[in-house]
């Protein structure tokens, strides 16, 4: 099977010039740290609500084959995570008007690295050359419900991790749904950076959380084993995290 094809979604020009994007989308501007690290972002807000087939079809002829049989609001996210990308990969002075999918993930040109993500309602995607990052992951997640959190504390974290975000509460001004959905999300953001690095999964144990520097917007971990040279074990990982528009959004940087 050929996991290799180009993107064809289509964004039209508005009349001020800038991209208007389907399904109602509307390019909106974060701000904090998280996504403010030598890096082209675009973002879009939208309702969620699934298109329609002629609404898919028109605004994307061609799709990854992967994505035949998902539903209509997957298949929206993907639309929009690509013309987010294009967004950006233009802004960083690429041309990104052919966006090929490989594996599951963005092809991205020679010269360029990037992320996307995407949550109920939000989608962004942050490219940069490789002579300033040699890897990026961005992560957005929408706060979690309790049910949320409780998958988050048995899934994610360890119970010396859940210790230290129980510990944060009495000098946080945030609650222990966004803490939790922080760190998730940060350790989210971590592996989308990493696994294209060394070409190889790992798990959220990977990451030990070590404090929560809220001062700073910083998230600290602890590397529990050796993922290549440049991350040995015993590192400490430092993950920026803001949170907006109902969303916690981290994203880790790997520099060239």
């Amino acid at each position: 099977m050929n996991h290799l094809r180009s993107f064809e979604g289509r964004a039209e020009a508005a009349a001020d010039g800038q991209t208007k994007f389907p399904f109602g989308a509307q390019r909106v501007h974060i701000d904090g740290p998280a996504w403010g690290q030598a890096l082209d972002v675009c973002c879009v807000e939208w309702s969620g609500n699934p298109p329609g087939d002629d609404e898919l079809q028109s605004a994307a002829p061609a799709m990854p084959v992967e994505l035949d049989t998902a539903i209509p609001r997957r298949k929206a996210e993907y639309l929009l995570g690509r013309l987010c990308a294009r967004h950006a990969l233009r802004r960083c002075g690429f041309d990104g008007a052919h966006l090929p999918w490989s594996r599951g993930a963005p092809a991205w040109p020679p010269g360029v690295v990037g992320s996307i993500t995407h949550t109920e309602g939000f989608v962004a995607a942050a490219v940069s050359r490789c002579s300033t990052v040699a890897s990026v992951g961005i992560d957005a997640e929408i706060i979690a419900d309790c049910a949320g959190v409780a998958a988050i504390r048995s899934i994610a974290l360890s119970e010396r991790e859940r210790r230290v975000v129980d510990e944060t509460a009495a000098h946080s001004r945030y609650s222990l749904a966004e803490r939790a959905t922080a760190i998730f999300s940060a350790k989210e953001s971590f592996y989308k950076c990493v696994y294209p690095v060394i070409q190889s999964s790992f798990g959220f144990n990977v990451l030990r959380l070590l404090r929560w520097l809220e001062p700073q917007q910083h998230i600290e971990f602890e590397l529990t084993c050796a993922l290549g040279t440049n991350l040995p074990s015993g590192g400490r990982i430092v993950v920026p995290f803001s949170f907006a528009r109902g969303c916690a959004q981290t994203a880790y940087v790997m520099s060239s």
